[in-house]
């Protein structure tokens, strides 16, 4: 959780630019894992076989090349968050995302939000109520933005296909993918339903104002808004007591927009040498 000091990236201006040709990049398409330059991407699903109307979890495994990264949901001051379109047979659907908490750095001005070495993004795959005989493919257009000393776009179109499970029985786990899925599930953001938060609008600061963050749970050193564009994500970050809980002072950014009624992002403690992510949902008031 600590800042990144190798995570480099280029000004938005050329970021978009470089966006601009993702239709472009060079795809190794139709297989269960494909790589650019710099991030392989593998698709992998958590069971053997499916049952009818019965979910189960898919993961997008990033692995990253040494001081390269990629993005979160909100990419903080410049980049683009990684993204995938579904193809996927009739009657399924796909949930959306599940993001690890990030890390945040900062370089020459601007922060980004991000992850280096590697990311699992988990995802929920509801098949139809009801379904034939056969095999079934489940299929993503991975886009995203790998960033070293500069950044380049990168593309691949990944699948699996999954038999349907014999008899009634619970479809089968796939042992090979277990360590996966419990490193993504325990990199996840934890719900902590008695951490309360307001958010308001103060001069030029955006200020939360948090109870419910006892000894157990620590203080707070971060704030990553799922909303982009409300906060100048390099500025320091102003921590104080308030009262018996605390408040986190965030410079906002220029031309910001107004925030949401409910402001939803991810809040990380200290707990000693313990740190913990929260998922919070921040409501408007003093």
């Amino acid at each position: 959780m600590e800042e990144s000091k190798d995570m480099k990236f280029l000004p938005l201006a050329a970021v978009l630019a470089l966006a601009s040709v993702l239709t472009s990049a060079p795809v190794r398409a139709m297989d269960a894992s494909a790589a650019s330059a710099n991030v392989s991407v593998k698709l992998v699903s958590e069971v053997r076989s499916i049952q009818p109307g019965k979910p189960f979890a898919v993961a997008i495994h990033m692995t990253m090349a040494p001081a390269w990264h990629t993005y979160w949901k909100n990419p903080g001051d410049s980049g683009m968050p990684t993204r995938v379109v579904w193809t996927l047979p009739d009657g399924f659907k796909a949930s959306e995302l599940r993001w690890p908490t990030p890390i945040r750095a900062v370089d020459s001005g601007l922060a980004l939000y991000g992850y280096e070495h590697e990311v699992t993004l988990l995802a929920e795959i509801t098949p139809s109520p009801e379904l034939p005989k056969g095999r079934f493919m489940v299929s993503g257009k991975v886009t995203w933005l790998e960033c070293k000393d500069i950044c380049i776009p990168g593309k691949a179109t990944i699948d699996i296909t999954l038999p349907l499970a014999e008899g009634a029985g619970a479809a089968a786990l796939d042992p090979a993918a277990k360590a996966l899925f419990a490193a993504a599930r325990a990199s996840l953001p934890r719900v902590s339903p008695a951490i309360k938060i307001r958010h308001a609008v103060k001069g030029d600061r955006l200020v939360l104002t948090i109870d419910g963050l006892g000894a157990t749970l620590g203080s707070p050193v971060e704030f990553f808004p799922e909303t982009s564009g409300l906060i100048e994500a390099a500025q320091p970050r102003t921590v104080t007591r308030s009262g018996s809980g605390w408040e986190i002072s965030m410079k906002r950014a220029t031309n910001a927009p107004l925030a949401p009624p409910t402001l939803r992002g991810v809040l990380v403690a200290k707990a000693g040498q313990r740190r913990t992510a929260h998922d919070v949902s921040a409501t408007a008031g003093n």
